[in-house]
C-alpha cells in the first residue's frame, strides 16, 4: 500500500521498523475492521432515508453481505490492475507516483461505479484532476532545467521528499513499522469504499418491498426481528418524515410487493418567511376618493314610538380613516 521508499531518490536511508505483524493480531484487526466497515456501509445506507443510526444492526451475516458486495464491484477494476501490472515502469520515481495515481484513480472509479453519472461524482473528479496537475504537471513546469521527463519526477521527489517525511504517515513509519501502517491504511480505503457504497446504493436504488396494506410504506431493511419501514410520495418519489418499525413473527406476517418506486429522495423543506405587521408611520394614508361609512340606525323596538315624520334620527355619522 505504502511505496517502499526505505532509500529516498536523496539516497539517505528512512530507517523504518521492520516488522511483521504476528497472526492473532492480524485476525484481530482485520475482524475489527470488517465490522467497522460493515457498519460505515449500513450507516450510509440507512441516514439516506434519515434512519438514525442506533437502528443499525451488524452481524456476522451483514458483515458477509457487504464483503460481497464491495468484492463483486472490485471485479471490474481488475482488469485495469492487470493492464496496470503488465506495464508498471523499472523506474523508482515513476513507481511511487503511479502507486499514488492509482489510489485517486480508484477513489473516483469506484464513486462513478457507485453514483453512476450523477453530480456527486463531481466531488471525486475535482481531485484526481488535481492530483495529476500537481503531480505529473507541475514538475514538468517547474524543473524544466533538468533535462529529461525522469530527471524532472526526480527532482520533484528529492525536493518533496523532507516534507513528506515530516507528515503524518512519515512519522508514524519509524515507529509502527511498514507493515502496521498499510494495515491501517488498508482499514482507512476499506472505510471509503464501504461509505461511497452505501450511499451510492441508496441514491441509486429503484425497486423496493412496499407493505401490501400500506402501498406508500417501504421497507429499507430486514433484521432477524425487525424491519425497518419509510414512508414515501409516489407522486414525486421523495422521502415522507416518519419512520415504522415492525417486528417479524409468525403470528403477524408481513405482506410483501416488489414495486418500481425509486431512486427517493430527500423532500425539499421549503422555508416561510415570516409575515411582519407595517408601523403605524409607514401605513398607506387613505385614498382621497373614499367615502365616509354612516352608521347605521338602530331597529326599533316594540313599544318604542316612532318619530313623527316616520324617518329614523341620523346617528352621528362615522369619519374616514386618516
Amino acid at each position: 500500500m505504502i511505496p517502499n521508499n526505505d532509500a529516498s531518490p536523496q539516497g539517505q536511508p528512512h530507517s523504518p521498523k521492520e516488522d511483521s505483524i504476528s497472526d492473532s493480531i492480524l485476525l484481530a484487526v482485520v475482524t475489527a475492521a470488517a465490522y467497522l466497515i460493515a457498519f460505515s456501509y449500513e450507516a450510509m445506507y440507512l441516514l439516506h432515508f434519515s434512519v438514525p443510526l442506533q437502528f443499525v444492526h451488524i452481524s456476522a451475516d451483514s458483515v458477509l453481505v457487504v464483503a460481497a458486495t464491495i468484492v463483486g464491484s472490485l471485479t471490474v477494476f481488475f482488469w485495469g490492475a492487470n493492464l496496470v501490472a503488465m506495464i508498471w515502469p523499472e523506474n523508482r520515481v515513476l513507481q511511487i507516483k503511479l502507486a499514488r495515481l492509482s489510489i485517486v484513480v480508484v477513489s473516483v472509479g469506484w464513486a462513478l461505479r457507485s453514483y453512476g453519472l450523477r453530480r456527486e461524482v463531481l466531488w471525486y473528479i475535482f481531485p484526481l484532476a488535481s492530483f495529476v496537475a500537481f503531480e505529473f504537471i507541475w514538475p514538468l513546469i517547474i524543473y524544466r532545467r533538468a533535462g529529461r521527463f525522469i530527471d524532472r519526477f526526480t527532482a520533484n521527489e528529492v525536493s518533496e521528499d523532507k516534507f513528506r517525511r515530516r507528515g503524518l504517515f512519515g512519522r508514524l513509519l519509524p515507529v509502527l513499522g511498514r507493515s502496521y501502517l498499510n494495515l491501517i491504511l488498508a482499514a482507512f480505503i476499506g472505510i471509503f469504499l464501504a461509505v461511497v457504497k452505501g450511499d451510492g446504493d441508496a441514491t441509486t436504488q429503484e425497486e423496493f418491498f412496499v407493505l401490501s396494506s400500506e402501498p406508500n410504506t417501504a421497507v429499507v431493511r430486514f433484521y432477524p426481528d425487525l424491519v425497518v419501514c419509510i414512508h414515501f410520495d409516489a407522486s414525486n418519489r421523495t422521502i415522507e418524515p416518519g419512520l415504522q418499525l415492525r417486528r417479524l413473527s409468525a403470528d403477524h406476517p408481513l405482506s410483501l410487493d416488489r414495486r418500481s418506486i425509486g431512486p427517493l429522495r430527500q423532500k425539499p423543506i421549503l422555508k416561510q418567511t415570516p409575515v411582519q405587521a407595517r408601523p403605524s408611520s409607514q401605513r398607506l394614508p387613505a385614498s382621497p376618493t373614499s367615502k365616509p361609512i354612516l352608521a347605521t340606525p338602530p331597529a326599533s323596538t316594540p313599544g318604542t314610538p316612532s318619530p313623527p315624520n316616520g324617518k329614523a334620527p341620523a346617528g352621528p355619522a362615522r369619519r374616514s380613516p386618516p
